[in-house]
C-alpha cells in the first residue's frame, strides 16, 4: 500500500515547485489536514518499520532534470549511517528543511587513520527554520532527536545522485543509489575506508 503523498488532485501545479514551495506546502496546510495526512503515512510506515526494522523511509514527492524531492519520514531515534552525497564523482549539494520534530545533524571529518574520526559537530533542527544546506562534500548522519514521536522532512537533491556510506567501526564504504536507505550490511565490495595496519 503506497502512503499519498498530500499532492493528488495539484500535481500538476507542482512541476515547477523548489523545496520552498514544497515545504510550504505543507507548512500552510491547515493544521488539522496536515496532522491527519501525517498520521496517515505515519501509520503506514510503522506497520513497515516493524516488518523491516527499519527505522527512516523515503516517499519521492518529484523527478525533474532539474532537482528530486523526497519526503522523508523518520521513527523514534531512526536516523541513517554516515554518508556523503555524490553526483558524477563529486560531491552534490543537498537542502533539507524539517516539516515536524527535531532533526539531528552530525558532520564527521575523516581523518588519514581509524582513530581520527573523533571529530564531528552536531546541529538541531527544528519546525519553521531555515533549511539545512548540506555541503557537497560533508559527510554526515541525519537522524530524528525524539525517544517517542516520528520527524518528517523534505529533502532536495541533484537528480541522478548517489550516496557514499561509511561504516567507520567495519572501515568500510560503498556507493548506493540516491533513492536507496543507508541501512543494512555492507555489500561484497565495499571497499576499506583506511588502509589496514596489519
Amino acid at each position: 500500500m503506497k502512503p499519498r503523498n498530500g499532492l493528488a488532485g495539484t500535481r500538476h501545479k507542482t512541476r515547477g515547485w523548489s523545496i520552498e514551495d514544497y515545504a510550504n506546502y505543507y507548512r500552510w496546510m491547515p493544521g488539522y489536514d496536515r496532522e491527519k495526512l501525517f498520521a496517515h503515512n505515519i501509520a503506514i510506515y510503522e506497520l513497515e518499520r516493524r516488518r523491516s526494522k527499519k527505522n527512516y523511509f523515503k516517499l519521492e514527492l518529484k523527478s525533474s532534470s532539474d532537482h528530486c524531492v523526497f519526503l522523508m519520514f523518520w521513527a523514534p531515534e531512526g536516523k541513517t549511517r554516515p554518508h556523503q552525497h555524490v553526483y558524477e564523482g563529486r560531491g552534490s549539494a543537498a537542502a533539507i528543511h524539517v516539516l515536524k520534530g527535531t532533526i539531528v545533524q552530525e558532520l564527521f571529518r575523516i581523518g588519514e587513520a581509524q582513530e581520527e574520526l573523533l571529530e564531528y559537530n552536531e546541529y538541531f533542527y527544528g519546525y519553521g527554520q531555515e533549511a539545512i544546506q548540506e555541503e557537497p562534500d560533508c559527510v554526515h548522519r541525519i537522524g530524528n532527536k525524539s525517544l517517542s514521536s516520528w520527524a518528517i522532512t523534505v529533502h532536495e537533491f541533484t537528480p541522478g545522485f548517489a550516496m557514499r556510506v561509511y561504516d567507520f567501526e567495519l572501515n568500510r564504504t560503498w556507493l548506493i543509489a540516491g533513492n536507496e536507505d543507508t541501512l543494512g550490511d555492507p555489500p561484497y565490495d565495499a571497499e576499506p575506508i583506511w588502509p589496514r595496519t596489519n
